[in-house]
């Protein structure tokens, strides 16, 4: 993340696994690290897996500021036809696809295979994130919208009747027309 702010990026993606507790080479806690830094750049949008179901596992300060968006992730349920669902108890600002996601391919590493990869399936809120923020980038260099209103802009134009409760998922192609 510090690599990619000193680089002047427009959206980073945070697929933090395992919420992190521990302290940064400043001696920071990773929480107190992040919300410096997400108030420091204000111009930058931060994508973020949810690892919170906001009661339990309560939704840290830094993630309600106005340049964050917490994704949480989606899946289909059987139904005749699908519908769609929650796939965890993780919450967010948005809802995106998080099962089965295929990413980039992995080499095998066996030099008999060489050049011949195999298929990659990302699960949850991670998966969901990286959605989100290919998005963000997109509809970021088709609109030239700076970061918090480009959250908004992802919300606001987001479907909200697919999901049981109304939830916004992401509607891209919704986020980048005016």
């Amino acid at each position: 993340m510090d690599i990619a702010v000193k680089a002047k990026v427009d959206v980073i993606l945070l697929a933090l696994g395992g919420w992190p507790s521990d302290l940064n080479s400043n001696h920071k806690t990773i929480d107190v690290h992040l919300l410096d830094v997400v108030k420091a750049h204000r111009d930058i949008l931060f994508v973020v897996a949810s690892a919170w179901d906001g009661t339990t596992y309560k939704f840290p300060d830094w993630t309600a500021q106005e340049n964050v968006i917490v994704v949480a992730a989606m899946t289909l349920k059987p139904a005749t036809p699908p519908a769609e669902d929650y796939y965890s108890d993780k919450g967010g600002d948005i809802w995106a696809p998080g099962r089965d996601v295929e990413t980039a391919f992995i080499d095998y590493g066996d030099p008999k295979y060489s050049g011949t990869y195999g298929e990659y399936l990302m699960q949850g809120t991670s998966a969901a994130a990286a959605i989100v923020a290919g998005c963000a980038a997109a509809v970021k260099l088709d609109t030239d919208t700076t970061a918090w209103p480009l959250k908004d802009r992802l919300v606001k134009k987001a479907q909200t009747n697919t999901l049981p409760k109304g939830e916004p998922r992401l509607d891209c192609l919704g986020a980048a027309t005016p």
